[in-house]
């Protein structure tokens, strides 16, 4: 079993001026909610479980989706207060004894899970980060790796220190996890207090760039672009 653990319990306070009725996960896109394309696009790389977090309007995701998906099932994790993206994370790593992906539910990445997985292999690393190209240094900040591609840091910098971005899809380890969770609070960030906590620690935590297209809806001009982007 591969189990995908998608963050879609956030507020969307960027998005609101023009996606107020449902979370920012369900914004509407030639007519199906966004959280629709990922979950298609994850099911064909092989995902065979869903686990949501859901806070904010909770019951567009639920009811749209219910249990099952095109014979993938889902599990909601109810965050009855915000969680973070780190939050949720802890407590579902707890139920967790492989491998599993972490996707952003505002964010697209045309990712290879099977690639991810052959480079988790490879390095023996206990989380694998998918990395774009970037050059927007004040919206995604900028991940540093050596000559190993081991991250040695996630900066927020106008200084430009690489041309790599956190892309939003994790492969993790759970033991990892569950061997550091005592350390963080109930609400947490899983890129500012998680992954610079290992950094420090020395786990290997890698980022592998891909290829592929990213998406971010996270704000009104992208999200309007989402339709042309997601047409094929």
């Amino acid at each position: 079993m591969t189990v995908a653990y998608i963050l879609a319990g956030g507020l969307g306070t960027r998005l609101r001026s023009v996606v107020s009725e449902v979370p920012k996960p369900m914004a509407p896109i030639n007519g199906e909610p966004f959280l629709k394309f990922i979950l298609n696009f994850w099911i064909k790389q092989g995902i065979t479980k869903f686990v949501i977090s859901v806070g904010y309007l909770k019951n567009h995701i639920k009811n749209f989706f219910g249990e099952k998906y095109k014979g993938v099932s889902i599990e909601y994790l109810e965050e009855k207060i915000p969680l973070g993206t780190g939050g949720g994370l802890i407590i579902l790593s707890k139920t967790m004894n492989e491998d599993f992906i972490v996707i952003n539910g505002d964010t697209f990445f045309d990712v290879s899970l099977k690639k991810l997985k052959k480079f988790k292999t490879k390095i023996n690393a206990g989380i694998v980060i998918a990395l774009f190209e970037n050059n927007k240094l004040d919206r995604y900040g900028q991940v540093i790796t050596n000559d190993l591609n081991w991250l040695t840091g996630i900066k927020q910098s106008n200084k430009k220190l690489s041309n790599l971005a956190n892309g939003g899809v994790y492969l993790m380890d759970p033991k990892i996890i569950n061997k550091n969770s005592h350390k963080y609070k109930k609400k947490c960030s899983l890129e500012k207090d998680i992954l610079p906590d290992l950094i420090r620690q020395k786990y290997i935590v890698a980022g592998v760039r891909q290829k592929g297209k990213f998406l971010d809806i996270g704000i009104p001009s992208d999200y309007f672009r989402a339709s042309e982007f997601l047409k094929n």
